[in-house]
């Protein structure tokens, strides 16, 4: 099931809804041209900056508290993956066992996501973003995204290593400059206690940037 919604608006409402809730905020720069981005899980929305008024109200009262992203795609991936919370069924089972007498579960959220420079065409780690699953843990996985604005092309890999062992990899490709991403609502198990989950990333050509990122929870 899907939540998001997007949707083009003006300025005005943009810095409104802005002030409003308190939400985050990312462009993209094109010479004088800003596009704008904001929203939550639920509803995400745009502009373009092309008034000169407009342009000097965000640059002067918005822009530094605003975050610089790759596309518009890749602001929205953010606004998605920044949101994402412990499972509700997870939590509504644990309710549900609480009051049958037993003990819940408890449930601790997981994000790990990195902005980095292509630098080889090599499959290489993705620096910050290696997590181990504690003790008497198990992970599961509700999101993994990538966005890249290399030209050639790149494929990220969700892996997870029992020791030396691969164990599982989850294969994110984009064919090109862009953004892409994988949703489990309800959490998949990818790993349990000691093993280690991370991204590599895998280039066509060494130019560019990239972002990447996994959200779940461990319980």
């Amino acid at each position: 099931m899907k939540f998001n919604m997007l949707t083009r608006t003006d300025w005005a409402t943009l810095k409104g809804i802005k002030t409003l809730y308190g939400i985050p905020m990312y462009y993209i720069q094109d010479g004088t041209t800003y596009t704008v981005v904001e929203g939550s899980l639920y509803h995400q929305y745009w502009t373009v900056l092309k008034e000169s008024s407009d342009i000097t109200d965000f640059v002067n009262n918005y822009k530094s508290a605003a975050t610089s992203v790759l596309s518009e795609d890749d602001a929205i991936s953010k606004i998605l993956y920044g949101t994402s919370t412990p499972n509700d069924i997870v939590l509504t089972l644990n309710a549900i066992l609480s009051q049958l007498g037993g003990t819940s579960g408890t449930v601790t959220t997981v994000i790990k996501d990195s902005e980095f420079t292509v630098t080889t065409r090599s499959e290489v780690d993705v620096t910050n973003t290696s997590y181990t699953v504690p003790t008497n843990k198990v992970f599961r996985v509700t999101q993994f995204g990538a966005s890249s604005d290399n030209p050639s092309g790149a494929v990220f890999r969700l892996k997870v290593y029992n020791g030396s062992t691969l164990v599982r990899t989850i294969k994110l490709i984009l064919g090109s400059s862009g953004s892409n991403s994988f949703t489990w609502p309800n959490g998949i198990q990818i790993a349990t206690a000691g093993q280690v989950v991370k991204i590599t990333h895998e280039a066509q050509a060494a130019k560019g940037t990239g972002w990447c990122g996994f959200a779940g929870f461990e319980q």
